[in-house]
């Protein structure tokens, strides 16, 4: 989500306190000076992430609030990896 650069400084502890009441912890916080803006990353439950969105756009001072990934869910391999790259091993040593 982006503030304007002015909010973010003159209300971060209120910031703060709403995205915690909200479930989101802090992943990454970016500020842009030379246009005014300040782009706080968010983790949130995605179950929750709609409602969450929803409320943190009524913020004062909150200019965009959108996705940044998707769900990335663990893979995992089943069966024995076999690759078609002869090199996959490594080299043959001679």
């Amino acid at each position: 989500m982006s503030y304007s650069r002015s909010t973010a400084q003159n209300s971060h502890a209120s910031i703060v306190s709403r995205e915690a009441s909200l479930g989101a912890s802090l992943v990454a916080e970016y500020d842009f000076s030379h246009i005014g803006r300040v782009t706080r990353v968010l983790s949130v439950a995605p179950a929750r992430a709609a409602s969450v969105k929803t409320s943190l756009r009524s913020q004062l001072g909150v200019l965009a609030v959108g996705d940044a990934g998707v769900r990335r869910y663990v893979s995992s391999v089943t069966a024995p990896y076999f690759s078609n790259d002869p090199y996959f091993a490594g080299f043959a040593t001679t």
